[in-house]
């Protein structure tokens, strides 16, 4: 076990028992060592206790990453709470979409992403999708969705996990779509990702019959 996370990164704290979302709450981190990290949170104190096992997110390579850490001490610094953390385990990919994903691109997938439509879906599996946008969305927030497929039109909330700037104008997003937090997206994830292995099938069958 050792610490990934350099000084001055940003950092995400999850804590247990949260609400059915579990936030994430920022902050950044100005200790680094082998055994832990020290950074400045928004979160309240009194959620924040020595000795409970919580994470800290980052982001590894350009993907959202969760560490088990214990909290060491706590001290509140004015709108900030100052808080030292001992490392538990290794960090774990954050990114559950380990299902199989196909590409939307023929598909005409779309969907309104945080208030913003027409949002071109580029990807999806049975757990979570990825988006362009022209916003900005911060990584571990929760964003309000309406993804459009044919005549569907499946509403839901889902997790920004990932960010790449493509261009000036559009970043890509990689999504997750808790079950427990969207359990009709979820669901409505996984048919279309059928739907779409369907129709790559039909395609190829065609183009093998020419």
């Amino acid at each position: 076990m050792s610490s990934v996370i350099k000084p001055d990164d940003k950092a995400f704290l999850q804590l247990p028992g949260s609400g059915q979302e579990r936030p994430l709450y920022p902050g950044r981190v100005n200790e680094v060592s082998s055994r832990g990290y020290g950074g400045y949170f928004r979160v309240h104190d009194q959620e924040v206790r020595r000795g409970m096992e919580i994470q800290i997110g980052f982001q590894i390579d350009g993907k959202f990453a969760l560490q088990p850490v214990r909290v060491a001490s706590v001290q509140p610094e004015g709108e900030e709470v100052r808080i030292a953390l001992e490392i538990l385990g290794d960090p774990v990919s954050a990114d559950t979409r380990q299902s199989y994903r196909v590409s939307t691109l023929t598909a005409a997938v779309r969907c309104t992403f945080g208030g913003e439509a027409g949002c071109e879906v580029l990807e999806v599996s049975a757990t979570g999708f990825a988006v362009h946008s022209s916003r900005r969305h911060e990584l571990g927030r929760t964003v309000d969705v309406i993804v459009h497929f044919e005549k569907e039109h499946i509403a839901g909330r889902v997790v920004i996990q990932s960010a790449q700037r493509i261009s000036k104008t559009r970043v890509r997003y990689g999504v997750h779509a808790p079950e427990r937090v969207s359990p009709n997206l979820s669901f409505a994830l996984s048919r279309i990702n059928l739907a779409i292995q369907r129709q790559q099938l039909r395609r190829r069958a065609c183009s093998g019959d020419e």
